[in-house]
């Protein structure tokens, strides 16, 4: 494939300690897939300009793993800031080397491909606390649908709403309150300001978005003396298996916050400002001349008939 000149491809090349990092956690082995391999590649050629001048949502040259999330929020051409997000892996872009039949982008990560919503969750360091909630309550079938948009509160966000100490139904109706019917990326959020219909009875949520690029999602308000709590998303766009996607948040969503006014007693006033949206990580300069030593990778491209 790679050696046909009458095409052009984007290749996303790990580098060798990133290859070797996924030998140790068993994320790349002689069990790779074909289509694992093909999820690193994309049809045509994707300049670093074309690539860092918004958020692209790509097709990848594998049949079972479709999209991949290239993302920069640096206009600056001299020093990109080039993310790729690839199921629950956030990959940045070293260097890159052009080719004659199209460019080789060097990432510090082996791209995972999408897992199902729960092992998402289970994969992620920062949602250990959800995971344990959902494994204790055995409440996993509520994020088992592909159609929908999840909004995963971090573990900062249940030690600060005591979540530990919420009784059964509580913890029921708050985590389907954060599960939204419909698949919303980060391009549909920071256009619009939407409302969604949840799993919980017939409730929704809004989402608001600022002109910094930072989204923020409300729950119902209730009343005055009820706080409406607003949550900032502080990852966005992970994608899983099953078609839905997650959106971290830096809050818990009561489902009824007249319910749950008691568990937020003695506790800091939600607040309605936060940092920016820390999606984007820097990553250094990008440099053509940068050669590329990936020997394993390559020898399983060589093995499938694709090499460079």
């Amino acid at each position: 494939m790679l050696q046909d000149t009458t095409s052009n491809y984007t290749v996303f090349l790990p580098t060798e300690s990133a290859i070797q990092s996924a030998i140790k956690n068993n994320l790349f082995s002689n069990k790779t897939t074909k289509d694992e391999l093909l999820y690193h590649m994309l049809n045509g050629k994707y300049s670093l300009d074309t690539l860092s001048s918004k958020r692209h949502y790509l097709q990848t040259l594998s049949p079972t793993y479709p999209i991949i999330i290239v993302s920069s929020n640096n206009n600056n051409v001299q020093d990109k800031q080039l993310q790729v997000l690839a199921g629950p892996t956030i990959a940045n872009v070293l260097n890159y080397t052009q080719c004659s039949n199209g460019i080789v982008y060097q990432v510090d990560q082996f791209l995972t491909t999408p897992l199902s919503a729960m092992d998402t969750i289970s994969f992620l360091p920062n949602l250990n606390q959800l995971e344990n909630e959902i494994k204790a309550q055995n409440l996993s079938g509520i994020f088992g649908n592909s159609n929908h948009t999840i909004f995963a509160p971090v573990d900062a966000a249940w030690a600060e709403y005591n979540g530990v100490s919420m009784p059964y139904g509580v913890i029921v109706h708050n985590l389907e309150y954060e599960v939204s019917n419909g698949v919303y990326f980060y391009k549909d959020l920071v256009t619009n300001n939407l409302t969604l219909h949840t799993d919980y009875l017939l409730t929704t949520i809004n989402t608001l978005s600022f002109s910094n690029g930072t989204i923020a999602v409300t729950g119902s308000f209730t009343g005055k003396n009820s706080p409406q709590t607003i949550a900032y998303v502080t990852r966005t766009d992970i994608l899983t298996s099953g078609g839905a996607v997650i959106h971290l948040v830096d809050k818990i969503l009561p489902a009824d916050s007249n319910a749950d006014l008691m568990l937020l007693r003695n506790k800091k006033s939600i607040a309605t400002t936060h940092n920016n949206n820390s999606d984007e990580l820097s990553i250094s300069k990008a440099s053509k001349s940068t050669v590329i030593s990936c020997t394993l990778f390559l020898l399983q491209f060589v093995s499938l008939s694709f090499y460079l």
